[in-house]
C-alpha cells in the first residue's frame, strides 16, 4: 500500500499538471507576438499577432507602463492595453487588481471549453476525495485566469446544501428515492431501446461506522439486474442508494424504517418508472441479505432459534447449541408463509411491511440465501477454526499448520491481479475477509491442503469446494445443479460424522438449500452480497468527520454524477521491443506490449500469475508476447502445455470442472487472435508441475 507521503506527492503532481495546462497552453497555430508602443503616449501598447490565435492563450499577458518612465519600458502600474490580431480584435482595459483587469469577449466554444474543464476538475475532486477546502483554494487561483469559474467548491460539484432528514425508529432517515436511482442507472446504461421492464434487486444490511462507537448506518440499496437487456456491456448495474438510516442501534421498528421505501415501491409497481418519456414496468427480482437482516425484514425468528431456518419447517434440536440435523425436512412456501402456519417461525409482534405491497413479494422464494455469508464467512471459516482449535481428532498439529502456511505464502506471486487480497497464513484467519475465504475454498485450498490435511477431512473439504465451484460457474451451474446438490448433502452428512452433530448449525444446514437457489436464480453470484459489501465500503470512506454522518453521505453522493462514470475500454500498455516474435509474424508485427486489457481479460507479462489463458481448442497456454499487427489487430504469442492430466479424482475427475495438472511447457511459439481466448486461468506451481484452475467470471 502506498504511503501517505507517496499519495500526497501524486496529488501535488496531478494538481501541478492541471495548473501547467491552464497557465501554459500550447497552441501551434499562434505566431510571434510583436509588442510595440503606439505613438508618443505610452499609455497604450499594441500587440500584433502574425496569425490568428486563441485569446485564451493570451490571458496571462498583462502589459502595463508607468506614466513617468520611458515609452520603451514595460512596468506594473495600470494602463490600457490594446490587443490586436490579424483576424480578430479584443480590447481590455485593466484597472486595479488582476481579478478585475480582464474583460474578454468569449465565444460559445470558449464557454464550452470552460464548462468541460469545470466538469473534469469536479470529477477529479470527487474521485480522489479532495477536501472542499483544497478545492476552494484551487478555484480561487483558477478564478484569476478564468473569471467564469465558481469560487466555491459546492457550486463546482453541485453539492446539495439543504439535506432534509426525518426522525424515525429511534434514528434519522433520508430517502434518496427508488425511481431516481433507477433513472440514474438507465442513464448510465444509455437505455433507449430494449426491454420494457426493469428488474431490481434490493439489499438491506447494517454498517458499523466506528470501533469506538455504536453509531451505524442501515442503507437500503438497489441494483438493476437485467442490464443485459439494455446494454451488452454489463450483466448487472452497480448498487445505488435508495434510503439511508443512521442511529446507534438497528432500527427499532421495521415498519417505520421501511415506510418510505414501501410507499414508493407500491406506487412504482402500479405506475411504472418513467425515463425519457417511456414507462418501464418495475419487477422485484429479490432481496439479497444476510440471515439477521432477512429475519429483521421478514419479522421472523433469527437463525439461532428453533424455527430459525427460513427455507424448511424443521424444528431445531439443542445440542450445545441449536442444530438442524435433518437435510430432508418439508420446505416452506410463499403461501405457507403468508398463512403463518408455523407459529414458531413468525414474530408475535410484527408483520413484514413487504406483505402489504400491491404485488406481494415472495417471502420465501424471493429471499435467497447469500453464499458470501453462509459459505465463505460461515462454513469455510468454521472449517479453518475446527482444524486449528477444534476437537483433538480433527485438530492439526503445529508442523502441519506451518507447512500449510508456507504453501499459502509461496503462492502469493502466482495469484492473478483479479484477487485484491493475496494468500495469508491460517494463523490470521480471524482477520480474513470473505474474498480470502472464497479464494481458499476455490483456488488455493485444494492445493495447499493436499497431502497435509488428513484424507477424510480433505475429501470432505473437496465436496464443498467442487459443489460451490459448480454453482458459481455460469456455463455448468444449471446442468450440474442436481449433482452439486447431492455433493452438499453428502458434505453435511460427513461433516456431522467428522466434527460432531453439535457442529451442524444453521450455516452448515443451509448448504442443502443452495441447489434450489441456483435453479431459481442461476449462478450464486447473481444473488450475492459481494457487490453490496463493496458499495458499503465506498459509503463508509466518504465520511470525513464524525459530525452529521448522514448529511455528509447525502452531500458526497450528490457530487457524484454520470459525467464521472468510468467507461471500460480495451487497451494495450507498456510498449517494448524485447520479443519474442514468431518467424511468420515478424514482418507483420508493428508494436509489442507487456499488458492487455480486453473486456474481462487482463494479461500482464510482468506478473507470473497473469499470463495464462484457456483457448477454444481447450489448450492451456502461457502468453509470451502481445503484438499489434500492421492491420491493427491484437494477437498473442503463446507457448502450450503439452501434458494435461486430472488434478484429483474425488468426488469426480477434475477435468469435468476444468481443473488440470499441467507439465512440459513447450518452446514453440504459436500466434492466436483474441477471439480464440475463452477465459483466464489461475496456474499455481506444485513441485515440478502446475495446477490449472479456471478463473470464474472472466469468460469472454
Amino acid at each position: 500500500m502506498a504511503s501517505f507521503w507517496t499519495k500526497r506527492r501524486q496529488l501535488h503532481a496531478e494538481v501541478d499538471s492541471y495548473m501547467d495546462a491552464i497557465l501554459n497552453p500550447v497552441d501551434d497555430d499562434c505566431g510571434i507576438i510583436d509588442i510595440q508602443p503606439v505613438g508618443d503616449d505610452c499609455s497604450t501598447v499594441d500587440i500584433q499577432c502574425n496569425t490568428s490565435c486563441d485569446l485564451s492563450s493570451l490571458m496571462s499577458v498583462n502589459f502595463q507602463c508607468d506614466q513617468e518612465t520611458d515609452c520603451g519600458e514595460v512596468r506594473p502600474p495600470c494602463m490600457s492595453t490594446k490587443i490586436t490580431t490579424d483576424e480578430t480584435m479584443s480590447v481590455a482595459e485593466p484597472v486595479g487588481e488582476l481579478e478585475s483587469d480582464i474583460s474578454l469577449n468569449y465565444s460559445d466554444n470558449d464557454f464550452d471549453e470552460i464548462a468541460s474543464l469545470e466538469d473534469e476538475i469536479s470529477c477529479w475532486a470527487t474521485e480522489h476525495r479532495i477536501s472542499q477546502t483544497a478545492v476552494g483554494g484551487l478555484l480561487k487561483i483558477l478564478h484569476k485566469w478564468f473569471p467564469h469559474f465558481p469560487l466555491d467548491s459546492r457550486t463546482l460539484q453541485h453539492t446539495v446544501t439543504d439535506v432534509v432528514t426525518k426522525e424515525t425508529a429511534k434514528g434519522s432517515y433520508y430517502h434518496y428515492g427508488l425511481e431516481r436511482g433507477i433513472q440514474d442507472e438507465l442513464c448510465r446504461l444509455s437505455a433507449g431501446n430494449g426491454s420494457d421492464s426493469v428488474a431490481v434487486q434490493f439489499n438491506i444490511d447494517g454498517l458499523p461506522l466506528y470501533k469506538s462507537s455504536s453509531a451505524q448506518f442501515w442503507p437500503i440499496l438497489g441494483a438493476v439486474v437485467n442490464c443485459c437487456e439494455f446494454s451488452a456491456a454489463k450483466d448487472c448495474s452497480d448498487p445505488f442508494l435508495v434510503g439511508l438510516y443512521f442511529g446507534y442501534s438497528k432500527p427499532s421498528d421495521v415498519n417505520e424504517f421501511l415506510s418510505d421505501f414501501v410507499s414508493e415501491l407500491s406506487l412504482l409497481q402500479k405506475c411504472g418508472v418513467n425515463y425519457c418519456g417511456k414507462q418501464y414496468r418495475l419487477q422485484v427480482h429479490s432481496f439479497c441479505c444476510d440471515m439477521p437482516a432477512r429475519a429483521f425484514i421478514k419479522c421472523v425468528t433469527g437463525h439461532s432459534g428453533y424455527g430459525g431456518c427460513d427455507k424448511c419447517e424443521q424444528h431445531g434440536k439443542y445440542v450445545k447449541c441449536v442444530t438442524f440435523p435433518d437435510s430432508h425436512a418439508r420446505l416452506r412456501t410463499d403461501e405457507s408463509f403468508a398463512a403463518m402456519t408455523d407459529v414458531r417461525h413468525h414474530s408475535k409482534d410484527y408483520v413484514s411491511p413487504l406483505m402489504s405491497l400491491p404485488k406481494p413479494v415472495g417471502m420465501v422464494s424471493q429471499f435467497p440465501i447469500d453464499y458470501m455469508h453462509l459459505v465463505c464467512l460461515g462454513v469455510t471459516r468454521k472449517l479453518v477454526s475446527l482444524w486449528l482449535h477444534g476437537p483433538l481428532k480433527t485438530r492439526l498439529g503445529r508442523q502441519s499448520v506451518e507447512r500449510i502456511n508456507e504453501r499459502l505464502i509461496s503462492l502469493k506471486q502466482h495469484v492473478p491481479c483479479e484477487f485484491q487480497r493475496k494468500p495469508r497464513s491460517l494463523s490470521e484467519y480471524e482477520r480474513w475477509k470473505a474474498t480470502e475465504y472464497r479464494q481458499m475454498l476455490l483456488y488455493t485450498g485444494p492445493l495447499a491442503l493436499s497431502g497435509i490435511l488428513p484424507t477424510a477431512l480433505y475429501d470432505n473439504f473437496m465436496l464443498l469446494s467442487v459443489a460451490i465451484r459448480m454453482f458459481l460457474s455460469p456455463d455448468i451451474c444449471h446442468d450440474m445443479c442436481d449433482y452439486g446438490h447431492g455433493l452438499l448433502l453428502l458434505f453435511v452428512e460427513h461433516f456431522g460424522q467428522l466434527y460432531g452433530a453439535d457442529k451442524i448449525s444453521y450455516n452448515v444446514h443451509g448448504l442443502v438449500h443452495l441447489g434450489d437457489e441456483v435453479k431459481r436464480f442461476g449462478q450464486l453470484d447473481s444473488v450475492s452480497s459481494f457487490p453490496y459489501e463493496n458499495y458499503l465500503g465506498k459509503i463508509k470512506r466518504l465520511l470525513k468527520k464524525p459530525n452529521s454522518p448522514l448529511q455528509q453521505i447525502v452531500r458526497r453522493l450528490s457530487e457524484q454524477s454520470t459525467k464521472c462514470a468510468k467507461v471500460e475500454v480495451s487497451c494495450v500498455k507498456q510498449e517494448h521491443s524485447e520479443g519474442p516474435l514468431h518467424d511468420c509474424i515478424t514482418s507483420q508485427c508493428e508494436y509489442q506490449y507487456k499488458e492487455l486489457v480486453h473486456g474481462r481479460l487482463h494479461i500482464k507479462l510482468t506478473s507470473p500469475g497473469d499470463r495464462f489463458v484457456l483457448l477454444k481448442d481447450t489448450s492451456i497456454v502461457s502468453v509470451e508476447n502481445i503484438v499489434r499487427t500492421t492491420s491493427g489487430s491484437i494477437g498473442l504469442l503463446c507457448r502450450q502445455f503439452r501434458v494435461v492430466q486430472d488434478f484429483f479424482s474425488y468426488p469426480l475427475p477434475s477435468r469435468e470442472i476444468g481443473i488440470f495438472r499441467l507439465g512440459d511447457l513447450g518452446k514453440k511459439l504459436t500466434f492466436h487472435s483474441l477471439s480464440e481466448v475463452v477465459q483466464k486461468v489461475v496456474v499455481l506451481p506444485q513441485k515440478h508441475e502446475y495446477v490449472c484452475i479456471p478463473l470464474i467470471h472472466t469468460r469472454q
